[in-house]
Parts: C-alpha cells; sequence; structure tokens
C-alpha cells in the first residue's frame, strides 16, 4: 500500500509509482499516449506541460501536445491529462483512462 504522502514525494523527485512500481520521467519521454476508452493517440508525453501543485510538489495532470507536422497553421490539439488517470506504463507507450 502506498500512502499519499510517498506518492506527493515521488512526483516531486520525479517519480510515478504505478502498481508498486518506480518509474523515472525522463523514462517516459518517448513513450505515447493512448488513450484505452477511446484508441485516441493523444501524442508523445515529452510534448506535454506538468501542471504542478506548488505547495506540495505534487504532480496533479499533464497536458497532451497533440499536433500535426502538416497543421503549420491549425490550433493543436490539447487535452489536460489527470495524472491518476494513467493506468499502465508499457515499454513504448502509457495507457490512461477517462474517468
Amino acid at each position: 500500500m502506498i500512502l499519499k504522502e510517498e506518492l506527493v514525494v515521488s512526483a516531486t523527485q520525479g517519480y510515478k509509482i504505478i502498481g508498486g512500481d518506480i518509474v523515472k520521467l525522463s523514462e517516459l519521454y518517448s513513450k505515447e499516449i493512448i488513450n484505452v476508452d477511446t484508441g485516441e493517440n493523444l501524442g508523445i508525453f515529452g510534448d506535454c506541460d506538468l501542471v504542478i501543485e506548488e505547495k506540495t510538489g505534487e504532480i496533479i495532470s499533464f497536458i497532451s501536445g497533440n499536433s500535426s507536422h502538416f497543421g503549420f497553421f491549425k490550433e493543436p490539439k490539447r487535452k489536460e491529462i489527470l495524472w491518476k488517470n494513467i493506468k499502465k506504463i508499457g515499454s513504448d507507450m502509457i495507457i490512461i483512462e477517462n474517468e
């Protein structure tokens, strides 16, 4: 069992705890983000912006930076995803689930 305090400290230090495993944020940068409910590819984690609680250092969410290379004049699709919605981190992708 992971206490909330442990999760906050771990997120501050650049780690995500999933089912007892610890993953460094730097290991996530090249992974694709996939929504398991819709099958939508939300982009690469390294293109995302993190939303961090200033007082605690806890990662609240991240904003996907999915944009097309051919859409020079289009606004990129950006979607905020809650950090708690990460369900699985695989070798090449991050699976998220909508609530």
